[in-house]
């Protein structure tokens, strides 16, 4: 398979909590959304929490160490800086067989982000995206994209769109396809007319849960959300939760159902699916069979705390994929 995959997006240090609501709410923070916060703000928050998880995380980089995962060969870009957090990421990185397109900020510490998973397993961010921020367009060649095929961006670099429309130009200059996460909803009613701008002209594929296409496209029922998304790319992909997800090009409309799971934290859910979906993409598998290994990825993810699964899950995972394509 002489394909390969770079994603672009914020490489975090993830810090995971269990808390109520109300921890939440005390602290402003935006319920099931990212709210962007600077160093002293997480240091804190991370400080007032017992004992959390620490991880790899960035939305873009847990779908790209889940294709390393499935066996797509990958690389990925942001921006990190020179501290402990950005050895614990080429660590992680260099086991998954990623290549690092890093770039390094003197100055700035790697991004982190507290996220909080409430009762009702979703999770809120309080992200800190410290020498991440600092990414520009001008620090984005062509040099980046080599031996690319595929390329795939996290949505939240919509906050700088001069970087996201650069990473999207280039790519369509080089001739590679484009697929696209939407983030989260409020970063989508901040940037709407931007994200609307860019799928129409940029993007191939994009995915996106429930909350956030409504909020870019304004409708709720999902069969109107897809046919406005279809107008714009080739592919889109509307995750629906425990419906399963629904998947359209402008010749197929697929429904694919889930197995129902006990989820004890959505971090990832999405970020996983899309590496489950596009790992049988790239291999050249119908949209059912892709459907299908998004839904057994996120399965999986939910399960546990965090986006960053260990070997035996990935073995799970491999082997009931493997099964669903056979069939």
């Amino acid at each position: 398979m002489n394909k390969k995959i770079i994603g672009f997006g914020s490489p975090l240090i993830d810090y995971l909590v269990r808390e109520n609501v109300e921890f939440v709410q005390k602290h402003s923070l935006v319920k099931n959304g990212m709210t962007l916060v600077n160093a002293d703000t997480v240091n804190a928050l991370i400080n007032s929490v017992t004992a959390p998880a620490v991880v790899p995380g960035g939305s873009a980089a847990n779908t790209i160490c889940g294709l390393a995962r499935m066996g797509i060969p990958s690389a990925f870009c942001g921006k990190i800086g020179k501290d402990p957090a950005a050895d614990v990421l080429k660590t992680a990185y260099d086991r998954l067989g990623i290549t690092q397109r890093f770039l390094t900020s003197d100055s700035t510490p790697t991004g982190k982000v507290l996220s909080i998973i409430t009762p009702d397993s979703e999770r809120t961010f309080a992200t800190f995206l410290g020498s991440a921020l600092e990414l520009s367009e001008n620090e984005i060649t062509e040099e980046l994209f080599k031996g690319c095929t595929h390329v795939y961006i996290e949505g939240y670099l919509i906050a700088n769109p001069p970087l996201i429309v650069k990473i999207a130009q280039t790519a369509k200059k080089l001739g590679l396809t484009t697929a696209i996460d939407l983030a989260s909803f409020n970063i989508i009613l901040e940037h709407k007319n931007a994200f609307s701008d860019i799928l129409k002209k940029f993007i191939d594929y994009v995915f996106t849960n429930e909350e956030e296409a409504q909020a870019l496209t304004g409708e709720t029922n999902p069969q109107k959300i897809l046919d406005i998304l279809i107008e714009s790319c080739e592919l889109a992909v509307l995750k629906l939760g425990k419906q399963g997800s629904m998947i359209r090009t402008k010749k197929e409309k697929i429904t694919v159902p889930i197995t129902p799971v006990k989820a004890v934290d959505t971090t990832g859910a999405g970020d996983l699916y899309a590496a489950g979906f596009l790992s049988g993409y790239l291999n050249g598998k119908d949209l059912k069979t892709c459907g299908t290994y998004g839904s057994i990825t996120s399965k999986y993810v939910v399960q546990q705390y965090g986006a960053f699964m260990d070997d035996a899950a990935w073995k799970r995972i491999l082997q009931e994929c493997a099964d669903a394509g056979k069939k």
